[in-house]
């Protein structure tokens, strides 16, 4: 669903940057759902991360029995093997724009889980 919303609503090439910002945007608000709704998958880890094995929290694709683990780590791209930028023109998460919004997610949850 985040994917369908950003690109018809955002403009965004997905090509470079564009497609990278296009990219972390949609996967953020789609783990934000999950979070906000309280989206658990039985036996699923969703506390905290403290390290890249730490929980199953901001990675993408965790149940996707294709790939066999996750596909994207949005809390920390390296711990699943993936570059923190954008490299050579190929899509990935940009670390420096999915951390500012990881950060004023995990708020907005926080905040609305104690209201």
């Amino acid at each position: 669903m985040g994917h369908a919303y950003t690109q018809y609503t955002s403009g965004l090439i997905y090509s470079h940057q564009a497609g990278a910002i296009n990219e972390a945007y949609s996967d953020i608000w789609g783990e934000t759902v999950d979070l906000i709704n309280g989206y658990q998958d039985t036996g699923e880890n969703l506390a905290l991360r403290t390290g890249c094995g730490s929980s199953l929290r901001w990675r993408m694709g965790e149940d996707a029995s294709a790939f066999g683990s996750p596909i994207r780590d949005m809390w920390n791209p390296p711990c699943n093997g993936d570059p923190g930028k954008v490299t050579d023109g190929f899509i990935t998460v940009v670390m420096g724009i999915v951390a500012v919004f990881i950060l004023i997610q995990e708020f907005l949850i926080m905040l609305m889980l104690c209201w």
